[in-house]
């Protein structure tokens, strides 16, 4: 039983070397209300520890406009109506990357403006198209237009990819699709030590400087590492103790010199 102690306690500091983290970041709400009007053609933010930032392809700027009511809400926050480039949509030869600091899972990804054929005034469905860059490699996904224009895409294929640096968006030019990138859904596990407490700190504050709106990500509950941990340490000092008692000597008396 001892032993099982301390191997729980040794196994409980491990888990607390991995922090899962996990984050919405909805380009309906705080980034609508903080960037609308935004003039250039990159930006960032924090999350926790996790840099995420946008860019575009040209020097066109990115967009983040009002809502204009035109298509189906889907539960975000929707007070603007998610990333354009150059007007409140991306099209064209336009293309929108998405850069993570830490690699991470993609649990989904929802888009605006992605209408269906005969919606809109649309006569093809649009088309939305996104290369990518994981761990394995690369890999390029389509996604199709929906009736009211709101579309969630958490495609097992998509969402099974691990290690994810960067997602480019962009669109089908044959039907003169358009549309706009309203949330992403992610998570990712990071290593903590104290440098990198340290330097998660630095960045935090560089980035606060430059942005006073930051969002924290939230963490995914730990099975109690941390009390598994302090269990563990108090067994392996107890065990300790124990050893340095003469044979048959019980609790309270006195210890070997």
């Amino acid at each position: 039983m001892l032993r099982l102690f301390i191997l729980l306690g040794l196994f409980g500091g491990t888990l607390i070397a991995g922090t899962a983290q996990a984050t919405m970041v909805d380009y309906t709400g705080e980034w609508a209300s903080r960037y609308n009007g935004h003039e250039g053609a990159t930006t960032g933010k924090m999350f926790g520890s996790n840099y995420v930032s946008l860019s575009t392809n040209g020097n066109r700027s990115l967009r983040f406009t009002a809502y204009d009511g035109g298509t189906t809400c889907g539960g975000l926050s929707c007070r603007g109506d998610g990333v354009g480039i150059g007007d409140d949509e991306i099209g064209g030869r336009e293309r929108l990357t998405v850069t993570f600091s830490n690699a991470v899972t993609l649990n989904s990804v929802q888009f605006f403006d992605l209408f269906a054929g005969g919606n809109h005034g649309d006569a093809y469905t649009e088309q939305a198209l996104m290369k990518v860059n994981f761990k394995g490699g690369t890999k390029s996904f389509q996604v199709y237009g929906a009736e009211q224009g709101y579309l969630k895409y958490d495609d097992l294929d998509l969402t099974k990819l691990t290690g994810v640096k960067s997602i480019s968006f962009f669109a089908a030019g044959k039907n003169n699709s358009d549309f706009a990138l309203a949330s992403l859904d992610f998570e990712w596990t990071e290593n903590i030590t104290s440098k990198d407490q340290q330097q998660s700190g630095q960045m935090l504050s560089i980035a606060a400087l430059a942005d006073p709106l930051q969002t924290t990500a939230r963490s995914v509950p730990e099975p109690g590492p941390l009390w598994l941990m302090l269990i563990g340490s108090f067994m392996i000092g107890l065990t300790g103790t124990r050893a340095r008692r003469l044979p048959g000597t019980l609790p309270g008396l006195p210890l070997r010199p």
